[in-house]
């Protein structure tokens, strides 16, 4: 399925405040513990295809890099994904 965007904007905040004021609707994944403005409602798409995740890099592994690595397999481990 595609879904073309009309805008695209760089943080859920951004996207949730264009929602909140009326200008359309916004479609991301869901993130455990968000919580949205009062005037936004979620539609969870329960038997939707996962979404593939994966991270690329340039050069040397940095800690910043190495850090983000541990959250996200933290995180998988948690909600019991393959990483």
């Amino acid at each position: 399925m595609d879904w073309f965007s009309r805008i695209e904007v760089s943080t859920l905040a951004l996207a949730e405040t264009y929602v909140e004021e009326g200008y359309g609707l916004a479609v991301t994944v869901g993130i455990p513990g968000i919580r949205y403005k009062s005037r936004v409602r979620t539609l969870p798409l329960n038997n939707f295809p996962k979404v593939p995740f994966g991270v690329l890099w340039q050069k040397l592994q940095t800690p910043v890099v190495a850090h983000f690595l541990n959250v996200v397999q933290a995180t998988a481990d948690k909600m019991d994904l393959k990483a």
